[in-house]
């Protein structure tokens, strides 16, 4: 049976989970196409790849069904753009694999003693359940204080049925009052715009990117980008007062 996208789309920003939840499994692919495309020696194609998921995550609280574009080409945009900016300011810190899975087991071992005792595990218990030493534990949770790890490290998909445990934790963005009214009226003619302006409004209304950030996504100047969104905007409300 077909399930139309824009029907689950609706249900999953009503907060449906098992909708957002098979939005982001059907999506997967487009993710990974896009993870495949960036060739980076810092980080592991699986780092960008929960990284492109938060991107699709945005991309399925923010869509509207009068969009002139697809929702594929949209979520491409926001992916994109979540994975370019993680790269360029994420930390250089380098966490080592041996951090990386100890942190895990960690978040595991740390909901089950939570479930067990009704508090928070004490070092020397997680240590002891997980089999590491306690400087071990706290090696691993100093780094993830200073790097995006929680990010990376939380599952957004699993396979086996898990639960998409980032979905809960994005939050819808919180606008200023003129970019709140800015939306209104953008929701309602950014079908009317051309390809290059949609991305730049898309980008800056709905990714909440700034506009030295949609320069650099789009290869483009700060200047430029500018321009086109001035035109954007002035076009969509020209054809308001028409």
């Amino acid at each position: 049976m077909v399930v139309d996208i824009l029907e689950l789309i609706y249900k999953a920003q009503s907060g449906d989970k098992d909708s957002k939840e098979a939005i982001v499994k059907e999506n997967l692919q487009l993710v990974w196409s896009i993870v495949r495309r960036i060739h980076t020696s810092s980080y592991e194609k699986d780092d960008l790849f929960q990284i492109g998921c938060i991107g699709l995550i945005k991309a399925i609280q923010n869509f509207k069904a009068n969009y002139n574009a697809k929702f594929s080409t949209y979520a491409y945009i926001l992916i994109l753009s979540e994975i370019k900016l993680f790269l360029r300011d994420d930390s250089p810190v380098k966490v080592s694999r041996h951090d990386k899975e100890i942190y895990i087991k960690i978040k595991r071992e740390r909901e089950k003693l939570k479930s067990l005792y009704n508090r928070e595990p004490k070092i020397s218990e997680l240590a002891g359940n997980i089999g590491v030493s306690e400087k071990e534990i706290t090696s691993a949770l100093e780094v993830k204080e200073n790097t995006r790890m929680e990010y990376l490290y939380d599952n957004i998909y699993s396979s086996d049925g898990a639960n998409i445990m980032l979905i809960d934790k994005i939050e819808s963005p919180k606008h200023e009052s003129e970019d709140v009214e800015n939306k209104v009226f953008i929701d309602q003619e950014l079908n009317k715009l051309d390809k290059e302006e949609q991305q730049v409004v898309i980008l800056r209304y709905y990714g909440d990117k700034k506009q030295d950030e949609v320069a650099e996504i789009l290869h483009k100047t700060q200047v430029q980008i500018s321009r086109i969104e001035k035109r954007a905007i002035e076009k969509m409300r020209n054809d308001l007062e028409e």
